[in-house]
């Protein structure tokens, strides 16, 4: 067997482990929702359902396929999904919104809240017995009414290892499935090094890799909106029809895109905005194909049942708890974000200086901004505008946060940013003069739904919000790499070497917090614990109301906990969204 031969099965088999990993993720869900329909909990039971139906389903589909293979990608997915587990539960989440709402949620949902027949008030207020959770309605109405796809899957996780922190795996199981799903296609049109370089570019992004260990999910929808584009481009890419394997290759896409479009809708509300986008634009072109091979009809009906079935699967059955029970209560799918009785989420979070300010200006004055946290709550202080690869002091340190809101994408990126816009419209030009119209077609439809996306989508400013705009390096090193000519090739080095500086600076800041982070937690809860063993309980308030959820890490580590204000303590026994003080 020769090198290439080899790099290719390598190649093949990260990508078929992706495959069992994302079939499992998407199975858990779906199969958790339809015992939600059917007045049935969470519990460990849904985990060793989901595994027995993964195994069947791969052994199904796979059926032609080498069983060694077959064994090979299932050790490979077993242990990236061990490892993430071991990984997880050795980082804590320190985050606003992981500590209000999402560990809540998630909690609930172990406890045996069923989303679909029980609101998320009442069952807080019954839940008192339990963990001693004050009402918490502050915190409610998002978990009532927001989509659940990654608390439904964590909540699963959680039923089996009892560790809440454990249960954020999803974050690090998806970069994983895109990485191995990218990697694959990219292998097919350039070569290994560039093939993993730009996949691992896509995935371990300035969003995902300070969302990893957290329940944020920005840069978890981010990459489900990454890998229905490689499938749309896979399912598109006329020279894969070509090859000797095409329909193997074209049935794992339609595979991989049906269940990331069932998972990217209901993560977020804009994961329903953004997946439609994209899947219409390549229905149009799909349709305009086949009109011209003579095969509308047959393809049409193709085409529109298959979106139909997993439309209807994604809504009505993974979304009822959240789309379809908004409609029938609020007379609108996407409360409290839009319509009647909406929440305005952004103005308090924006700068003070953006509430006046458009779209477009707002856009690029984030993006050129110096990377800083300005939000109107906090300060009247306006974003300070910076010349590209110049790095301020003290920028590279704010890259702890999840939600960074100026130049979220890395103190670099603005500058990395021209230079790929500036190789993307090059591009254009090369393509519509050598009349290669179907690729000056796709790049051109991509900058348009991106500068329309910025125009028109509220929040555009904020990097976590925007995960296309990231993707305009990632084409422009995929562009240049694909070309045989050297110069190109330096070019696509020049652009994944400055991304892989913007990101490394992230990635140092991030992970070291996250360490330090976990060493103070540890030493917290081991003073915790003492008390614990020596008084039989340990009696603690919430120094902020809104956090109840930090009260699982305890449950977790055995601790009996008595809830009480703080005024009644005898002495300064609290906790907050970031560790546990003074105990």
């Amino acid at each position: 067997m020769g090198k290439n031969e080899i790099i290719k099965k390598v190649v093949d088999t990260v990508k078929d482990s992706a495959i069992f990993l994302l079939v499992f993720i998407g199975i858990n869900i779906l199969l958790s929702s339809i015992l939600f329909l059917c007045h049935i909990s969470i519990s460990y039971i849904n985990i060793l359902l989901s595994t027995l139906l993964t195994v069947l389903f791969v052994l199904f589909f796979y059926k032609n396929k080498s069983k060694k293979q077959i064994v090979i990608a299932s050790v490979i997915a077993i242990g990236i999904f061990i490892t993430s587990i071991y990984i997880c539960s050795h980082t804590y989440d320190t985050t606003w919104d992981g500590n209000t709402y999402h560990k809540l949620a998630i909690g609930m949902m172990k406890d045996g809240w069923n989303p679909v027949y029980q609101t998320a008030e009442s069952f807080i207020k019954d839940d008192v017995t339990q963990l001693g959770i004050m009402d918490d309605s502050r915190n409610s109405i998002w978990i009532e009414h927001y989509p659940k796809a990654s608390w439904i899957f964590s909540a699963n996780v959680y039923s089996v290892t009892n560790d809440i922190e454990a249960a954020k795996i999803i974050n690090v199981l998806i970069m994983y499935i895109a990485f191995g799903l990218i990697m694959n296609y990219l292998y097919k049109k350039t070569n290994i090094i560039f093939a993993f370089l730009i996949s691992f570019l896509t995935c371990v992004n300035p969003i995902s890799i300070v969302q990893a260990f957290s329940y944020y999910i920005d840069g978890l929808m981010g990459l489900c909106i990454y890998i229905i584009i490689y499938a749309l481009v896979a399912l598109s890419d006329k020279k894969i029809k070509n090859e000797q394997d095409s329909e193997w290759f074209e049935k794992q896409n339609w595979l991989v895109l049906a269940i990331t479009l069932i998972i990217c809708i209901n993560l977020k509300f804009t994961g329903l905005a953004y997946a439609a986008i994209f899947c219409i634009m390549f229905f149009g072109f799909w349709v305009f194909r086949a009109y011209k091979a003579g095969v509308l009809k047959e393809r049409l009906i193709k085409y529109i049942s298959y979106y139909v079935v997993v439309v209807l699967v994604a809504i009505c059955v993974v979304g009822f708890s959240s789309y379809i029970k908004n409609i029938l209560n609020k007379g609108n799918p996407l409360y409290p974000l839009m319509g009647k009785d909406k929440i305005d989420i952004m103005t308090y979070n924006e700068p003070k200086s953006f509430i006046q300010r458009g779209a477009v200006d707002k856009f690029f004055t984030s993006l050129f901004g110096v990377s800083e946290n300005v939000k109107s709550n906090e300060t009247d202080k306006d974003p300070t505008l910076k010349i590209p690869f110049v790095i301020k002091e003290g920028e590279i340190e704010e890259y702890y946060r999840p939600d960074l809101r100026i130049s979220g994408f890395g103190v670099w990126f603005s500058g990395i940013f021209i230079i790929s816009l500036c190789g993307i419209i090059y591009f254009l030009y090369k393509f519509y003069k050598a009349k290669e119209y179907e690729k000056f077609s796709f790049v051109l439809v991509f900058l348009l739904i991106s500068s329309i996306l910025v125009v028109f989508v509220d929040g555009s400013w904020w990097a976590r919000y925007v995960p296309y705009i990231y993707l305009f390096p990632i084409l422009a090193s995929f562009l240049f790499a694909e070309q045989d000519k050297k110069r190109y090739k330096i070019v696509a080095t020049v652009i994944c070497l400055l991304l892989i500086v913007n990101v490394g600076m992230i990635t140092y800041t991030s992970l070291k917090d996250t360490l330090d982070n976990y060493v103070s937690i540890e030493r917290e809860i081991n003073n915790i614990k003492k008390i614990n063993r020596e008084n039989g309980k340990v009696e603690v308030g919430l120094r902020t109301d809104g956090f109840p959820s930090l009260l699982y890490n305890l449950r977790d580590k055995h601790i009996t906990v008595v809830l009480k204000d703080r005024e009644d303590l005898d002495s300064p026994r609290y906790v907050n969204h970031f560790f546990y003080e003074n105990i």
